[in-house]
């Protein structure tokens, strides 16, 4: 939708948009586990999933757990051998929730100062990749945004690698053009050799 609206589609474009989601579409038609989407329908589901996520609970566990629940007490995947060391564990299907129960209330903070930061780094407009940058970072402010719904935005493999690769790559500044650096400096030497073998008579006339 950002490069539609972007007023920079052709004809192709939307010929392969339209064949890729034709595709998409059977099979998506054919497996019902990807059919999932059609659950919201359901309202009392969804107010029930929600309820799951956005209730006290999570004020509950910020006065029991301050200082957090231990490493895998928030609902982390853990290996089979190491399951029966938690002895109190708490889930709760809410990002936000479990990094709370694993690093503590400073844990929460620091992680939510650095949504801050991203949230606030500009793409700059002379980007030659300000399209991409400004789709990736849609992408991830709506995984931030909708986490507090979900769990597994920082412990899913590969997920959060991509996320966090994305995020990189978003907030990272254009570099110049390395031969138009060259260019200059080379030209700027050039100059300075000039001036400093020309006689003075000639220095003054230039400057005249």
């Amino acid at each position: 939708l950002l490069t539609v609206f972007s007023g920079r589609v052709n004809l192709g474009f939307v010929a392969l948009t339209v064949l890729v989601g034709t595709i998409v579409a059977y099979f998506v038609s054919q497996d019902e586990r990807m059919q999932r989407f059609t659950e919201l329908q359901d309202i009392d589901m969804v107010t029930e999933r929600m309820s799951m996520s956005m209730n006290m609970g999570f004020f509950e566990v910020l006065l029991d757990y301050p200082m957090g629940n231990g490493m895998g007490a928030g609902g982390t995947s853990l290996p089979y051998f190491i399951q029966q060391l938690l002895t109190s564990s708490v889930m709760m299907e809410n990002e936000y929730a479990r990094i709370l129960l694993e690093q503590g209330l400073p844990g929460l903070l620091f992680f939510l100062a650095f949504v801050a930061w991203f949230a606030t780094r500009p793409i700059q407009r002379d980007d030659p990749a300000r399209m991409s940058k400004t789709l990736l970072w849609f992408i991830t402010a709506i995984t931030f945004s909708t986490s507090f719904i979900g769990i597994g935005m920082m412990s899913s493999i590969p997920g959060t690698a991509m996320l966090l690769l994305g995020l990189g790559y978003c907030v990272t500044p254009a570099a110049a053009p390395s031969g138009l650096r060259r260019r200059d400096f080379t030209g700027g030497q050039a100059m300075f050799a000039a001036r400093s073998s020309a006689p003075a008579y000639q220095r003054g006339l230039a400057r005249t």
